[in-house]
């Protein structure tokens, strides 16, 4: 979550495959904070040259959650929000529930506002950062 001013732009890609939605509850020794999530993810971006890529995937369905310590479910018109604030979204696969993998999917498609009506599924984001610094822009609640 905390990532020293050296490392920004240090790579043309980073990837973070289930890991971000552990970011801040405390059970892999980091420190309990509600938008550890947030501060990892903007590190991440950080990290990433202009014009860089990032992969992600995380937990996703709906209700967007916290489970216990373990991890966060977030929903994907949540991401998709989020995101966008910060990235380009390049791409989009979701794994349902029942295993299945739907590839190269609409994030605004009717579909993904309900979250692919899974309760835990997985989202896999294909994102870019842009070569032009973007205006400050307001973040979606977490909450």
């Amino acid at each position: 979550m905390e990532l020293d001013d050296t490392w920004n732009a240090a790579a043309d890609s980073v990837s973070c495959l289930h890991a971000l939605e552990h970011f801040g509850l405390g059970r892999y020794g980091d420190p309990i904070d509600y938008d550890g999530w947030r501060r990892g993810f903007e590190g991440i971006v950080r990290l990433v040259e202009p014009g860089g890529t990032v992969y992600l995937s995380v937990p996703t369905g709906t209700p967007q959650r916290i489970e216990f310590n373990a991890h966060r479910v977030f929903a994907l018109p949540f991401l998709r929000e989020f995101f966008g604030v910060h990235l380009d979204i390049l791409s989009l696969s979701f794994v349902l529930d029942d295993g299945s993998l739907r590839h190269d999917v609409d994030p605004f498609s009717t579909d993904a506002e309900r979250s692919f009506d899974s309760k835990y599924g997985c989202s896999i984001w294909t994102l870019r950062k842009s070569s032009v610094p973007r205006l400050d822009v307001a973040r979606p609640s977490s909450r």
